[in-house]
């Protein structure tokens, strides 16, 4: 009898564990183009620079790379399965929004080489922007300066984030006097709700287990 309370005890115990964490094991392997951000979801009026958007497949990044050593080594480490990257512009000039905004996907083989994607060393350095806001299981945020082709000071905030085997990025791009992270912050918190409820099949596919 003991044994058997002891036993119906330890049932109860790791169901209450599965119940409390029901997504621990899961990834998603339906199409990263479903989870993007989308116009709804940007602060305006933009329209998408369909040339610079699409999809962004393994062999599509080591191609494009100025290191494809290094790159090749990014995908190896983190078990990087695919991407997609939507590009952005203001339909009209705006002296408070963002000229530019830039999304990306990414999926991976597992939670963990997300979150080695997520830490992985910038290429260019980054200043880090605190933030008490808190979007999917891991972030950072991050911004820089730049000059524009006009020779204006332009800021380029980034927020990436983790949600189980996903990487969402969210860079915008602004002047100066107007660039502030919240939009950035933002778009990134809408495109967390793509991840969070995926498109239902056939469209794309829900995290299953592996």
């Amino acid at each position: 009898m003991t044994k058997l309370v002891h036993y119906l005890l330890l049932c109860v115990i790791l169901a209450g564990c599965t119940f409390a964490n029901p997504f621990a094991k899961q990834v998603y392997t339906g199409s990263t183009e479903n989870l993007i951000c989308r116009e709804e979801d940007l602060p305006g009026s933009y329209v998408p620079i369909e040339e610079l958007s699409g999809a962004r497949s393994n062999q599509g990044l080591i191609t494009d790379s100025t290191d494809p050593d290094g790159t090749t080594q990014y995908i190896q480490t983190t078990g990087r399965l695919d991407g997609w990257e939507s590009r952005f512009m203001m339909a009209e000039p705006s002296t408070e929004l963002p000229g530019f905004i830039l999304c990306q996907v990414v999926t991976f083989e597992s939670n963990t080489g997300a979150k080695q994607a997520l830490h992985w060393p910038y290429a260019q350095e980054r200043q880090v922007y605190e933030t008490d806001r808190q979007i999917g299981d891991d972030q950072t945020v991050t911004w820089v300066e730049f000059t524009s082709p006009s020779n204006d000071l332009w800021h380029d905030y980034r927020v990436e984030f983790i949600y189980h085997n996903l990487l969402g990025v969210v860079n915008t791009y602004a002047p100066a006097n107007i660039a502030t992270a919240d939009y950035a912050l933002e778009i990134a918190e809408k495109m967390l709700s793509h991840f969070e409820n995926p498109p239902q099949a056939p469209m794309g596919a829900t995290p299953t287990s592996p």
